[in-house]
């Protein structure tokens, strides 16, 4: 099993966490942007993207779809949602995290990115007011076990407890999930291992020197 990605975790943050969660073996394959023109037109897929996930011929690009792929090769389909109602939720809220990912990546690699946070925190404020709601008092977004749009969330979540400004003070509900999702067994194991600390969230943005693994 391949993940391929650029030599960092952004995008694929949350894909590494739910590697890790479900015990699957890989390899990490770094790209730089020379060997990925000269490897992507030989992937099996219509759609060479990063991150990728391949095992044997098949290769399955595209964020969410290598997540759902994960989750398939490890046969638990009850991470995307046990019922219909389950799964309309996993969807909106990754949505909601996937909106909230994309500020957050513009400013970690904007170069004015201190003279931005403020902008950038006011603007994701609604959508991390609508997760505080939705996650109330639950450990867990549905309860007391974490499915798929989980992982985004936490990654979402680790990369705001970083910044110098405290964003999630005004959040203890999301807070005290940080917490729950943090002490997962399977999370703190994979967070001791040379395939995690040995990739910075995003690679030499000017604000990964602030962005300290666990």
């Amino acid at each position: 099993l391949i993940l391929g990605y650029w030599p960092m975790q952004g995008r694929s943050g949350a894909v590494l966490q739910l590697l890790g969660y479900l015990k699957l073996d890989y390899e990490f394959k770094g790209y730089s942007p020379q060997e990925w023109q000269r490897d992507k037109e030989t992937l099996n897929t219509p759609f060479p993207n990063l991150p990728y996930l391949k095992k044997g011929d098949v290769v399955v690009a595209e964020s969410e779809a290598v997540m759902i792929h994960a989750a398939l090769l490890a046969n638990r389909p009850d991470l995307l949602g046990r019922n219909a109602k389950e799964k309309i939720v996993v969807a909106t809220s990754r949505g909601v995290c996937i909106d909230v990912q994309e500020e957050l990546f513009k400013l970690f690699f904007n170069p004015n990115w201190e003279a931005e946070q403020p902008k950038t925190i006011e603007k994701i404020t609604p959508k991390l007011v609508g997760l505080e709601k939705l996650v109330g008092t639950k450990k867990f977004i549905l309860g007391e076990n974490p499915l798929l749009s989980d992982f985004l969330l936490y990654q979402i979540l680790l990369f705001l407890s970083r910044m110098q400004q405290a964003p999630l003070a005004p959040y203890p509900n999301l807070q005290n999930y940080f917490r729950n999702f943090d002490n997962l067994p399977e999370i703190q194991a994979y967070h001791q291992t040379d395939a995690y600390r040995n990739l910075s969230f995003f690679g030499q943005a000017p604000y990964r020197l602030s962005l300290i693994h666990i």
